[in-house]
């Protein structure tokens, strides 16, 4: 599963996607949101949506 992170960026909400083969630098995806539950809504339906297609994130694997 892509690195998601929620944090603050400028006094605003911000949702941080990186993403990329192991090893290099990747890419890095950044969305700004006007309210912290916004930014929270976009981190829940992302997730969700990276579980329908089989991702599982790292403390499930251990």
């Amino acid at each position: 599963m892509p690195n998601l992170k929620l944090g603050p960026l400028c006094l605003a909400a911000s949702l941080i996607c990186n993403w990329g083969r192991i090893g290099t630098t990747g890419q890095t995806m950044v969305q700004t949101f006007d309210a912290s539950a916004k930014a929270g809504e976009a981190f829940v339906r992302l997730e969700r949506a990276k579980r329908r297609r089989g991702y599982t994130s790292v403390e499930e694997k251990v």
